[in-house]
């Protein structure tokens, strides 16, 4: 939906920052004193910075989504385990069993 400008090379951009191999003297001159232009070597760099950064954040987002991924695919795993070895101590060590011994008498209501 959004245009997007497709970024030229920073080759052919370096190219055509250079003036014509037969430029005159007035020519010349007057665009060096202006001072302001970019240095071709400079959007080159800008150019692999920013193809860096790309990869970057490409990076970080894949490693974002497997670490979700095997978090969300691992956790049956992970808690089947988990059981195993709880049932396992229940079984070796008897005494830690998380059970309530029914001897204390209970009274209830019912209505007929």
């Amino acid at each position: 939906s959004s245009s997007r400008k497709i970024a030229t090379p920073c080759f052919l951009r370096a190219a055509a920052s250079f003036p014509p191999a037969m430029a005159d003297d007035s020519g010349g001159a007057a665009g060096s004193a202006g001072g302001g232009e970019e240095k071709p070597g400079r959007s080159c760099m800008e150019d692999v910075l920013d193809f860096v950064a790309c990869l970057g954040r490409g990076a970080v987002a894949t490693g974002s989504g497997v670490k979700w991924t095997a978090r969300y695919a691992c956790y049956p795993i992970k808690e089947s385990v988990v059981k195993c070895v709880d049932r396992s101590a229940d079984y070796q060590h008897p005494y830690r069993k998380k059970e309530f011994n029914n001897l204390v008498p209970t009274f209830e209501v019912t209505t007929s």
